[in-house]
């Protein structure tokens, strides 16, 4: 059970590490992919290609850290909440 200061924050600074890295890594794949349908848009075929490609590893990873990070470190905060 989680119980003392010493033991939270390092769970909730990890949670805040991984909770921005998982927005930055979205809100830049979503960028990416605005910017692919821009220049699709435009007609420039190859550079939206590489963009779409672009932006979704991007989104790939920000899932991957979400899942394989975060979720993780909040349920176990959840589970010794409960506790």
């Amino acid at each position: 059970m989680l119980s003392t200061v010493g033991e939270v924050v390092p769970e909730l600074l990890q949670v805040l590490f991984f909770g921005s890295v998982g927005v930055s890594l979205s809100v830049g794949g979503a960028y990416v992919e605005r910017f692919a349908f821009d220049m699709l848009r435009s007609g420039d075929t190859v550079l939206a290609a590489w963009g779409a490609v672009l932006g979704a590893v991007l989104l790939g990873f920000a899932y991957i850290v979400v899942r394989d990070s975060l979720a993780p470190i909040l349920r176990d905060l959840r589970e010794g909440a409960r506790n």
